[in-house]
């Protein structure tokens, strides 16, 4: 599976939604995503180990992804208050 998600925010303000999306993630028990850096950028990387991962796991976690994008982020996509 592979799914492209888009971001009104840039930059920094990106970098800490990514950031944020990855700590409400593990805190509401839905994923355990970690956050790296490619190319200056801050990515939510998710690696799959797990022989009993389904297809629907990685549905609830783009989801999950673009809800939570959409709670967190600035109506604006000004990255404010993030």
């Amino acid at each position: 599976m592979h799914a492209t998600l888009l971001h009104c925010a840039c930059g920094a303000a990106l970098d800490d939604l990514n950031k944020q999306i990855e700590v409400e993630l593990q805190e509401r028990g839905i994923a355990v995503p970690s956050v790296t850096m490619i190319r200056g950028k801050r990515v939510l990387h998710v690696a799959i180990t797990n022989h009993r991962s389904r297809r629907e796991d990685l549905d609830v976690l783009v989801r999950e992804v673009i809800r939570l994008g959409k709670e967190l982020a600035p109506p604006d996509g000004s990255g404010a208050g993030l």
